[in-house]
């Protein structure tokens, strides 16, 4: 898990974590442990959770698109 490697991520690499809250693969709670990890390393990172979404964030990919644009715009 990265979670255990937080500290070893390169500062200039930020982290966009896009998670649903009906994730049944994978708990949102990992997510936001993350985000809490990455927090107390002052690595940048965004984390959004959207409410319903699944694994895919199928019913969201018009937000998850828009999201993941204005990262790009913002990093690269």
């Amino acid at each position: 898990s990265a979670i255990k490697w937080v500290d070893k991520l390169p500062k200039q690499a930020p982290i966009l974590l896009l998670h649903g809250d009906k994730d049944w693969r994978v708990n949102v709670e990992q997510s936001i442990q993350l985000a809490a990890a990455l927090k107390k390393e002052n690595h940048p990172h965004k984390l959004v959770v959207y409410s319903g979404g699944n694994h895919g964030l199928t019913k969201h990919r018009k937000e998850v698109n828009q999201e993941v644009a204005n990262w790009f715009k913002q990093y690269l």
